[in-house]
């Protein structure tokens, strides 16, 4: 192809993607996932802004083999600070070296989303002559003012860019869109813990018809019940595990929520309870994501699909069941790196159910509570609290 044509990518094969190809799909994508919480034109923008930096002459160098560095990332985040979308321009600042701090104080000079703004750049222009920008991106009516609710909008925006990012390129380095494999959906899920627990009924024996009154009563209020925040007291032995998907499940199945994340304190349970749920669910539908599972993704390659999904899926919890410990899960949503924040929107609008939720860590609680406030408030999440002895949290959710 011409020089005069602007690259985002170049194949190992030689095929070339066109920069507007790359801020198009990624822009579709971005605004595909960042509509679970009423963002997507904020996600359109930020996809067809983050890599403006890419118009320089520098770049289109390097990816035609100069060995040349080059900041493509600051571009957009000015272009979109100086049309007055700093939301935005956080995201698009940091979808490689991750969410910068506002400020420099006791940072690294040069590193702050503040300095950052005040870079000479390389001559980016050429963008103007292809990209428009959708600048009136509006930004969601339930932010207020406090500037909590916009940091932790951030940091789902961009989990929202990075993985659009990441996808679109490596769609267009393999050739095709990663293979999300037979994923079922709720209703199926459903149909299959049915199936499971038929032999259940009628119950025999003083437990098990407790256990089953459990049950029932969990099925019930899955289904009656809207999206919210729930609490779910069930004494030891009372079959909280199969109770609690049961409600997950058929509370999502009536509400149009895509997964189930299940939150565990201790990895010394979280194999336990991710085995009972395949024996349910499917081998293939459930993600058991924490430090004692590992894949390598060289490896992964070359074996099985369904191996290879599964590595993949631990990068953005695109699966229709995670089983997860609440280090995995909390520390993402404070994090800064893409690595880490990748996964974030894939949370909204799931049902996410915190197990043995008395032991959230007491120096963390409140961050803890005011994540999961958020999600239930504003990111289409249903929380439950489950446990044999409920925390006494309600003051600080209605902090």
């Amino acid at each position: 192809m011409g020089e005069d044509r602007y690259l985002a990518h170049v194949a190992e094969d030689g095929r070339e993607q066109s920069l507007l190809e790359h801020l198009e799909g990624t822009a579709q994508l971005c605004a595909q996932f960042a509509a679970w919480f009423g963002a997507g034109e904020q996600g359109r923008l930020a996809g067809m802004a983050h890599d403006l930096g890419k118009y320089s002459q520098a770049f289109q160098k390097r990816v035609r083999g100069s060995a040349i560095r080059v900041d493509h990332a600051t571009a957009g985040a000015f272009e979109c600070a100086r049309a007055g979308q700093p939301l935005a321009a956080f995201a698009v600042a940091g979808h490689h070296g991750g969410l910068p701090d506002g400020s420099a104080a006791g940072k690294q000079a040069g590193s702050s989303f503040d300095e950052r703004l005040k870079k000479k750049l390389e001559d980016y222009s050429g963008w103007t002559q292809e990209v428009t920008l959708p600048w009136q991106a509006p930004v969601p009516e339930y932010l207020d003012k406090t500037g909590r609710e916009y940091v932790f909008f951030t940091r789902m925006l961009y989990s929202c860019l990075v993985d659009a990012d990441y996808l679109d390129t490596e769609a267009f380095m393999k050739g095709e869109p990663r293979q999300r494999g037979e994923q079922a959906t709720m209703a199926q899920l459903w149909e299959r813990l049915q199936g499971h627990i038929a032999h259940w009924f009628p119950p025999e024996g003083e437990l098990n018809r407790q256990r089953c009154a459990v049950l029932e009563r969990c099925m019930e209020r899955g289904e009656g019940e809207r999206p919210g925040l729930f609490t779910l007291t069930v004494p030891t032995g009372g079959g909280k595990t199969v109770a609690s998907l049961a409600f997950a499940l058929a509370h999502a199945k009536a509400n149009g929520l895509r997964r189930v994340i299940y939150v565990v304190p201790y990895t010394s349970i979280i194999e336990q309870t991710a085995q009972v749920f395949r024996s349910i669910l499917g081998e293939d539908q459930v993600l058991e994501h924490h430090s004692n599972v590992l894949f390598d993704m060289e490896l992964d390659q070359e074996s099985n699909p369904g191996t290879l999904r599964m590595a993949q899926a631990t990068e953005n919890w695109d699966m229709p069941v995670v089983v997860t410990t609440a280090v995995q899960f909390f520390e993402s949503l404070y994090a800064s790196r893409s690595a880490q924040c990748r996964k974030l929107h894939n949370i909204a609008g799931s049902v996410v159910v915190f197990d043995e939720a008395q032991m959230l860590p007491l120096y963390a609680l409140r961050p803890c509570v005011h994540a999961i406030a958020q999600l239930v408030k504003h990111y289409g999440v249903s929380g439950v609290l489950c446990t044999a002895t409920q925390p006494a949290l309600r003051p600080l959710f209605e902090e």
